[in-house]
């Protein structure tokens, strides 16, 4: 459940691309996981981006998928893998 202030098109782009990488940063495996380096490089571009957008009137309120460094931190988890991790996470966040 999201606050209807950040229900509109352009921050749900920001909230996917950040559940990204909280999904990587849950890696079982060290290796899957992004250095801390590539997570704070990629939430700088989200938090530039989502500025951008915000103060850019002529923008179309949507971020686009040019994100420069962002494909450093891509999942490269096969279906069952990401089904599970969906799973983890979901129990991580009913458990709270």
């Amino acid at each position: 459940m999201l606050d209807s202030e950040i229900l509109d098109g352009s921050n749900m782009e920001v909230i996917e691309k950040l559940a990204i990488v909280a999904v990587q940063c849950l890696s079982r495996r060290g290796d899957d996981r992004p250095t801390m380096k590539e997570v704070a490089e990629s939430l700088q571009m989200l938090w530039r981006l989502q500025m951008q957008a915000i103060c850019d009137p002529e923008s179309d309120g949507h971020m686009h998928d040019n994100y420069g460094g962002w494909p450093s931190v891509v999942l490269h988890l096969d279906e069952n893998e990401m089904a599970n991790q969906s799973m983890e996470t979901s129990k991580l966040v009913l458990s709270e």
